[in-house]
């Protein structure tokens, strides 16, 4: 993964353009991933055509799942997303909107069919989400990863619509 790489994701708490923090999975604040990192060669016009698909989207709700274990070797605990039909429409339409622009998506082996939203826990108990509670999907941002393994958000999406919880 090179400096300048892009993901897209929803934050469960809101955070601010600008905002950093280590690579590291129990650095990042609770989120779903929408995209894997990928590079783009017009970052610009990527921006123009996400808010255009944010404005076509409309904002909706999800329900946590079950907690499940994730990788290689089991070792990540992720809570699912119990009904996905509506994080996995978003997914799709960003991956289409991508994959028209050519974009370099590193690793695609968890996109398209294989896409399973969730939440990654990690080692703050504290903002863990419970089996069944509800969260508001209403944005999306736009995270880069700039030299020394740190990120930052670089710009937040609103979906279409208000906040539906």
């Amino acid at each position: 993964m090179q400096a300048g790489s892009l993901i897209l994701v929803h934050f469960l708490e809101e955070q601010a353009e600008g905002y950093r923090f280590e690579r590291k999975r129990n650095q990042w604040p609770l989120h779903i991933t929408l995209v894997p990192w990928f590079t783009v060669a017009d970052e610009e016009v990527l921006k123009a055509c996400l808010t255009s698909v944010m404005q076509t989207t409309e904002a909706f709700a999800v329900t946590v799942g079950e907690q499940v274990l994730f990788g290689g070797h089991q070792e990540i605990a992720v809570n699912l997303i119990s009904d996905q039909t509506d994080v996995v429409r978003l997914h799709h339409s960003l991956m289409a909107l991508l994959q028209g622009m050519m974009v370099r998506i590193y690793d695609t082996h968890w996109t398209g069919a294989a896409y399973r939203a969730h939440i990654t826990r990690h080692d703050a108990p504290h903002q863990w989400r419970t089996e069944g509670s509800k969260e508001n999907f209403y944005d999306v941002h736009l995270v880069r990863l700039l030299a020394g393994n740190v990120c930052e958000i670089a710009e937040r999406f609103v979906l279409n619509g208000s906040r539906p919880l």
